[in-house]
C-alpha cells in the first residue's frame, strides 16, 4: 500500500499545481513559468495571461492561480502559432562571410604531393 507521502513525492512540480490550494504572487508564478517579474506584469498588462490571475481582495495585488497556470501553459505548447525570430545583427552575419570568403581555401604542400 503507498502512502499518500510516497505518492506525494513521485508527483512532479507540474502534477501538483492541479491540488495547490494557495494562490501565487506575482513572484512565486514568475519563478515557476522561468521569467522575470517585470516580464510576467507584462504579459499581464498585454492581456495575454487573463483567466490565471485576479486581484486579492485584502491587498489589492495581483494573485495567481496555480491551477489556471498549468491551464494557460497547456494551451500555450499546444497552439501553433510561430513566434517571430528575432532580428539578426546583419553587419555582424556580412563580416563573418567576408572573413570566410577571404581565407584562402585548403591546399595540400607540394611536400605531401607524391
Amino acid at each position: 500500500m503507498r502512502t499518500y507521502e510516497h505518492i506525494n513525492a513521485l508527483m512532479t512540480t507540474y502534477d501538483k499545481l492541479d491540488n495547490e490550494h494557495r494562490a501565487w504572487s506575482v513572484k512565486e508564478a514568475a519563478d515557476f513559468l522561468g521569467y522575470s517579474v517585470s516580464h510576467l506584469r507584462r504579459l499581464m498588462r498585454e492581456g495575454k495571461m487573463d483567466g490565471c490571475w485576479l486581484k486579492a481582495q485584502e491587498d489589492g495585488r495581483p494573485r495567481f492561480c496555480p491551477a489556471k497556470v498549468k491551464v494557460w501553459m497547456e494551451t500555450r505548447s499546444k497552439s501553433k502559432v510561430q513566434r517571430k525570430p528575432r532580428g539578426t545583427n546583419k553587419a555582424a552575419v556580412e563580416s563573418s562571410e567576408k572573413k570566410n570568403d577571404e581565407k584562402t581555401p585548403y591546399s595540400i604542400s607540394p611536400a605531401t604531393q607524391l
